[in-house]
Order: C-alpha cells, then sequence, then structure tokens
C-alpha cells in the first residue's frame, strides 16, 4: 500500500522558544499513522507577521500536488488570524489534500465533515473582518476629526510620504499584515490600488 506523503509545519515565535517538542510530537504521529514525511518545515516568528518562509515552501508543495497532508500542531501555529487560516485551508482542500492538527480541528479533503467545520470557521472569520472593518471606519472618523484627509490622496504619490498620510500609511500595512487583499485595502481606505501599492513598495 503506498504511504501517503506530509509535510509538517512548525511555528513558534521566538528564538528563546524551541521547536523541538512540535518536531518531535508530530514525527511521532506521521510514524504512527504510516505517513512519508517529505520535509520538515519550521518558522520562528511572530503569528502577526505575515511573511513566513516555512509555510511558503509548504504551499508550494500543495500548490504541486507534491503531498497528500499538511500536518501541524495545531491551527494557532498555521495562521495569523481566522481570516487567513480559512483562506489557506480551503485553498489546500480544493487541491485534495489534507490538513491534520495534531492538537486542533483537522480537515480531511472531499469529505463532507471537512465543509462543516470550515463553515463553522468562516463564520468566526466573518466576524472577525467585520471587526477589522469597523476598526478602520473608527480609525477613519477619528482622523477626519482631528482634521487629517482620508479621503483619495490628491497629487503625486510622493505627498504620501509625507506627515498628514502617517494614519493612511500604518491603516494601509496593518490591513495588509492581516491578509486583507489590495482591492479591498484601496476600497476600505477611499485610495487606489496604485496608492496602495506605492506605499507598500515604500
Amino acid at each position: 500500500m503506498t504511504r501517503k506523503k506530509c509535510a509538517i509545519y512548525i511555528r513558534v515565535s521566538t528564538r528563546d522558544q524551541s521547536t523541538d517538542r512540535q518536531e518531535l510530537e508530530l514525527k511521532e504521529f506521521a510514524e504512527r499513522s504510516n505517513y512519508e514525511v517529505v520535509g520538515i518545515f519550521p518558522d520562528v516568528i511572530s503569528g502577526a507577521t505575515s511573511k513566513r518562509p516555512g509555510r511558503d515552501q509548504v504551499l508550494k508543495l500543495v500548490k504541486q500536488r507534491q503531498i497528500d497532508i499538511v500536518l501541524c500542531h495545531e491551527l494557532s501555529r498555521w495562521g495569523r488570524d481566522w481570516i487567513d487560516i480559512v483562506a489557506t485551508i480551503t485553498d489546500i482542500l480544493e487541491r485534495g489534500i489534507s490538513f491534520e492538527c495534531l492538537n486542533d480541528t483537522s480537515f480531511y479533503a472531499n469529505t463532507a465533515e471537512a465543509q462543516i467545520r470550515l463553515g463553522m470557521l468562516a463564520t468566526v472569520a466573518n466576524a472577525e473582518r467585520k471587526r477589522i472593518q469597523e476598526r478602520v471606519k473608527s480609525g477613519v472618523r477619528n482622523a477626519q476629526a482631528k482634521g487629517i484627509h482620508c479621503g483619495r490622496p490628491k497629487g503625486t504619490t510622493g505627498k504620501l510620504h509625507g506627515a498628514n498620510y502617517a494614519p493612511l500609511r500604518g491603516r494601509i500595512k496593518n490591513l495588509r499584515r492581516q491578509g486583507v487583499s489590495i482591492r479591498q485595502i484601496a476600497k476600505q481606505c477611499g485610495c487606489s490600488t496604485t496608492t496602495v501599492q506605492a506605499i507598500l513598495k515604500a
């Protein structure tokens, strides 16, 4: 019988923490499940950070369909927030690959149970998205009350780097870290996608 191939993903928040425990427990689980481990991909990085080289490597294997299972310790180790978790796991399942958590909810590809669990998480993600939108709107109102322009910036993009646009730059970068798309950021901040991209590149 062909053994299923899995990629193990591990994350800790700081260099003071060790990945050893997660690695040992996940390798033992893979062995008990008769999985073939094709790679162990660690990240030592804060959960709020968008750049995760280890996870990116796992997702690359997913896109290439070189594995059958993504194996992780728990959902909080995998994603930045519920929006990110739902989006990435949905993509994984749509490619016919399962997502297993040792100490949390697992999602097995092509099963009704996985879709039900994902639907429940999507509800949580939607509530989180609404909270983010409300925080953005509140920030805009507060900025406007202080006389800061929050609509579509006028003039050249060079003006965006001035002090008056610091709140806008901060909101755009914060939303991007939360996994919000460039188009949605532009819509929420009342500016063009070109402006968003210019600020993010800067």
